[in-house]
């Protein structure tokens, strides 16, 4: 078996691999070479938005084949429907033995903000509200 890219990989970041960052993956999935050292303990940040087409236990699975010790699940909904089962997925998680924490990230806010009182939202410099912007 053999590799070749007639691509060059991009020098100066980090490892060079940049340009194709799931080739080492992809090396050892589809050329079966086994890493000869293996790092178990990984955290791993998640946002749901992307796996809804995955069922959570299919996903635990993965992050444990993975060696995934801790999940941190972003803690924010954009979306109105369907809302993600958290309740499941910190069960599956924790039978699989890995941690799920609740990733935050201010001042990001979902659309039922917009019901609250308007002096729960900051003002800029010239004591005015905030334009309020939602990224779907």
């Amino acid at each position: 078996m053999f590799l070749f890219l007639s691509a060059l990989f991009r020098s100066g970041f980090g490892e060079g691999y940049s340009r194709f960052p799931n080739l080492p993956n992809l090396v050892v999935k589809e050329m079966g070479c086994i890493p000869l050292f293996q790092r178990r303990g990984i955290d791993a940040y998640f946002d749901p938005g992307y796996r809804y087409n995955m069922s959570i236990k299919k996903l635990v699975s993965i992050w444990k084949s993975w060696g995934i010790r801790a999940v941190h699940a972003a803690a924010w909904n954009y979306y109105d429907s369907p809302s993600y089962d958290y309740k499941l997925l910190i069960s599956e998680a924790h039978k699989q033995g890995i941690l799920v924490y609740a990733w935050l990230e201010w001042p990001y806010i979902g659309k039922g903000f917009l019901g609250c009182p308007p002096e729960w939202r900051g003002k800029n410099a010239l004591l005015k509200m905030h334009s309020l912007t939602f990224y779907p």
